[in-house]
């Protein structure tokens, strides 16, 4: 009934606007603001790409992508247990050039609302404080119970420029595991 491949994962997971097929059903996994879906190829073709309205369209998508808030959180009266993050998360990293991007994955929907909460672009930042030269971007995708990472001017060039051990950033998801991060007790039992 579902198709779907790492490409979707990884275009989405870089912040991109997907466009997706509604024959793939898509739309039962993610909202309005973290997909398109189109019913017929020309309707991309007239709708999104031939007029210059669409741009602004496109534009004014993406900027309500980007203000997506996190989910509440009220559980801070809790008693909380500091846990590294892959307890909670997985993760999945990679590069595009000089970036890196991080994708966290709740384990469970119950650990979204605080790893949203405490998981944050300061976190990131100092985890990666060694040889991140750029900022952090975060942004929320609650359709799936994840957050994505953007590190700009982390990787030493990226690819064949760099000289880093890892100029692919393929391992930071799991430095980003390792990181020890507080959930409310209640949620772990």
């Amino acid at each position: 009934k579902y198709y779907s491949s790492n490409r979707i994962a990884s275009v989405m997971g870089n912040g991109l606007m997907t466009f997706i097929d509604r024959k793939v059903q898509m739309d039962h996994f993610f909202s309005n603001n973290e997909i398109v879906v189109y019913d017929n190829i020309n309707d991309l073709q007239i709708s999104f790409l031939h007029t210059r309205a669409s741009l602004i369209v496109i534009i004014e998508y993406l900027n309500s992508i980007h203000k997506t808030t996190p989910p509440d959180f009220d559980d801070m009266t809790e008693k909380f247990v500091d846990v590294p993050l892959i307890k909670v998360a997985y993760g999945r990293s990679g590069d595009k050039g000089n970036k890196a991007n991080i994708g966290i994955i709740s384990r469970d929907p119950k650990f979204y609302p605080a790893i949203c909460n405490f998981l944050d672009e300061k976190v990131v930042k100092d985890c990666f404080a060694d040889f991140l030269e750029g900022s952090v971007e975060r942004y929320f995708l609650p359709g799936s119970n994840s957050i994505n990472f953007i590190l700009n001017d982390v990787l030493g060039g990226g690819g064949p420029a760099s000289l880093r051990n890892d100029p692919q950033g393929k391992a930071y998801a799991q430095i980003l595991l390792d990181q020890m991060i507080p959930i409310p007790e209640k949620l772990l039992s």
